[in-house]
């Protein structure tokens, strides 16, 4: 990705197992300064896109602005309770492959809100209530986009040759009009704050019915 100054910014994925991601996940000494150069080393002798190896990349980078982060994904199955409700990335991780993770957030944020909204009264009742339809619009769609992003993430960074076959069909052999409707799918869901009007429809694309009752606060 360029950035202003003749510069690029440039990022390295590597695919850990899942007994690799436990081990790195808890221990400090993974996330040093000394193992940003042993992550490095990994990496410096492979070939870059751009021609040569990665190792000319690091070498015109700054060491201050190499950093090494530990991205993972997971949806959790709890997100209230009592009087306290999750949303976001403290609820449903995704990696930043497909660019859902601050959609997904403004999504929830505006499903919880109209469900607020809705309460009848503020009795731990209607609380959890709210909680529980926020949840149940909520889940299903981003489970659904969860298991939509992991499939990208093995696609596009995968290393095994199932992976690297499904990459190259994908980038090289997807007809045009099949990338435009896994787009258009995407952008069907479209949640509205309850108490405004809706904002009219523009283009050709589907959108779906807002869920949940709309009322006007007055």
């Amino acid at each position: 990705m360029s950035v202003p100054d003749n510069q690029i910014c440039w990022t390295y994925g590597i695919q850990l197992s899942e007994v690799e991601a436990k081990e790195q996940q808890f221990r400090n000494s993974e996330w040093s300064p000394e193992q940003n150069e042993v992550m490095l080393q990994q990496v410096r002798n492979l070939s870059c896109p751009w021609g040569g190896r990665m190792a000319d990349i690091v070498d015109a980078t700054p060491k201050h602005l190499i950093s090494k982060v530990f991205l993972e994904e997971k949806v959790f199955m709890t997100w209230y309770h009592g009087r306290t409700v999750l949303i976001g990335d403290a609820c449903h991780k995704v990696l930043p492959t497909t660019g859902l993770g601050a959609a997904n957030a403004f999504q929830d944020a505006v499903v919880l809100a109209n469900c607020i909204s809705n309460m009848k009264d503020w009795t731990q009742k209607s609380i959890t209530g709210s909680f529980k339809e926020y949840y149940k619009q909520r889940f299903r769609r981003v489970n659904e986009q969860f298991e939509g992003s992991h499939m990208m993430a093995r696609t596009m960074i995968g290393q095994s040759w199932s992976e690297r076959m499904v990459r190259y069909a994908v980038l090289h052999c997807m007809p045009k009009c099949m990338q435009e409707r896994n787009v258009d799918r995407r952008m069907e869901y479209r949640p509205q704050i309850a108490w405004l009007p809706l904002v009219e429809k523009r283009g050709a694309g589907h959108v779906q019915p807002q869920e949940g009752k709309r009322r006007v606060i007055g």
